[in-house]
């Protein structure tokens, strides 16, 4: 049994599974069409066999991990993902994070199964389905259910590392929203982090800090991921440099812009804390004419 802490100060201690734990995949799962490809793993829709339920899963190829990284290390990254799904999911869970059903090893893979909300794209398709950029209320209500699952995270000791468009499920019947891909999550602590994973490094829409291979933290990564998050659904693009900001502020309400270039300032200081943002008028409730989020 897993329990979650509220904060970690440290990553947790994973005692990899022995062999004599092994399951096997296709006795219990039948996998379908590959819906998404990265890094060393795929994600394929799939049927649990006992009662036909449709799921996700996520499977991680031993055979396709380059010889350079451990076969150990590669798994105790893959299996700390899954303990960190496992905090965020324990009840009471969050509507707004994907669910983990299940995850079995055997001895070419670790596969994590998951609810596979329908019919659902990921964020940045949806942006693109809806003309380029989202409705001022249409990205609000999506902010808001993202902006629940990061402080659920957070509370229960889980900083995701990876938020963007590609990793938010949207269930496309009620725009119903999750956060998914947990592969590069860390345990929350208020220190600086200093490693850093795939295209954090080089993106154009991470951190200056983070580009610059300084020490980071949880909240303003976290701050600056949501900022980009918001520029996106209401702009339709990434905010590559700051005089896109400048043009964002010719269309969008000034209560948005306000909030994008707060979670955006170039000094991870300067940028608002979860709660900050949660707290903004744009999403204050009164904002809303007494609407629910």
């Amino acid at each position: 049994h897993l329990t979650a802490p509220g904060t970690c100060a440290q990553p947790p201690v994973w005692q990899c599974p022995p062999y004599n734990y092994l399951r096997d995949f296709k006795k219990e799962y039948r996998l379908g069409k590959c819906i998404g490809r990265g890094g060393y793993s795929a994600v394929y829709k799939g049927t649990r066999k006992a009662d036909k339920l449709q799921v996700r899963c996520h499977v991680c190829l031993w055979n396709e991990v380059p010889t350079s990284i451990p076969n150990s290390d590669f798994l105790t990254c893959v299996l700390l993902s899954a303990l960190h799904l496992c905090w965020v999911c324990e009840a009471p869970s969050c509507p707004a994070i994907i669910s983990l059903l299940d995850w079995l090893r055997d001895s070419s893979r670790v596969v994590l199964v998951m609810e596979l909300p329908e019919p659902c794209v990921n964020l940045f398709r949806f942006i693109r389905q809806c003309g380029g950029a989202l409705e001022e209320d249409q990205a609000r209500r999506i902010f808001q259910q993202v902006l629940v699952a990061v402080q659920h995270c957070h509370a229960r000791g889980v900083f995701h590392r990876d938020l963007k468009t590609l990793n938010i499920l949207i269930q496309t019947s009620t725009e119903k929203a999750k956060v998914i891909d947990f592969g590069s999550s860390s345990s929350f602590h208020d220190g600086h982090y200093q490693s850093f994973h795939g295209e954090h490094r080089s993106s154009r829409v991470s951190p200056p800090e983070c580009v610059q291979e300084k020490g980071y933290q949880a909240v303003p990564t976290t701050a600056w991921s949501l900022g980009v998050m918001l520029y996106h659904m209401v702009s339709g693009g990434a905010p590559i440099n700051f005089v896109h900001l400048q043009v964002i502020s010719l269309t969008s309400p000034p209560e948005c812009r306000d909030l994008i270039q707060k979670c955006l300032a170039v000094n991870p200081e300067q940028r608002p804390t979860i709660e900050e943002i949660a707290c903004h008028v744009w999403l204050r409730r009164d904002h809303l004419g007494g609407n629910s989020p």
